[in-house]
């Protein structure tokens, strides 16, 4: 077959950053154009309050509502990428401590005699500490990772947040959820306007 040759550890690591940075730039274009979107629908949803149409109104606040819990998820995703992105410096450098005590101590095997042992054990211990160390920071990373994945199931901030979007274009929060196929009567429509005036 082909002559291809096997990566090392740390040139894989570098290609998986270059992956997770190319997510991050993705992701980030994505919660821009959410963004955008979320705008323009307030503007929309502004022009069918004035026009007296509220329940259209209540509709386009409510996509508003999940452009912004979206472009939120993925400000979420951006740091977890980021976190990721840490996570494999980390992984690279323990790879390079690994292959760093593999060399020592292949070093040392063979100048065994002009070592004496309590020198060697205090260079092992300083390099489990090291060890220790890495790996602390490799369960913080984990745990902050984790932390993170779970806050985005939160009913009352949906609630608060379609609250403030309600209030942006002007609707009373009071305002019946009525589904989008439901129809109000001229009398019903004339009241609101009244109540609004």
């Amino acid at each position: 077959m082909g002559n291809t040759q096997r990566k090392s550890p740390s040139e894989a690591l570098d290609d998986v950053k270059i992956d997770i940075r190319v997510g991050i730039n993705q992701t980030e274009r994505a919660k821009e154009d959410l963004e955008e979107k979320a705008s323009e629908m307030l503007v929309q949803a502004k022009e069918a309050k004035v026009s007296g149409k509220d329940q259209q109104a209540l509709q386009i606040a409510k996509r508003i509502v999940r452009c912004r819990a979206a472009a939120d998820y993925l400000t979420e995703m951006i740091g977890s990428m980021e976190d990721a992105l840490l996570l494999t410096d980390i992984v690279k450098v323990q790879n390079t401590l690994q292959t760093s005590i593999i060399s020592v101590t292949r070093v040392l095997s063979k100048i065994n005699v002009g070592i004496s042992l309590p020198d060697m054990a205090r260079m092992m211990q300083r390099f489990e500490r090291e060890k220790d160390a890495m790996e602390l920071k490799q369960d913080q990373v984990t745990q902050t990772i984790d932390g993170s994945m779970n806050k985005f199931d939160d009913e009352e901030a949906e609630k608060t947040l379609l609250k403030q979007v309600m209030d942006e274009i002007g609707l009373e929060a009071n305002l019946p959820l009525a589904a989008s196929s439901s129809v109000v009567s001229d009398e019903e429509l004339q009241k609101r306007i009244q109540n609004l005036k």
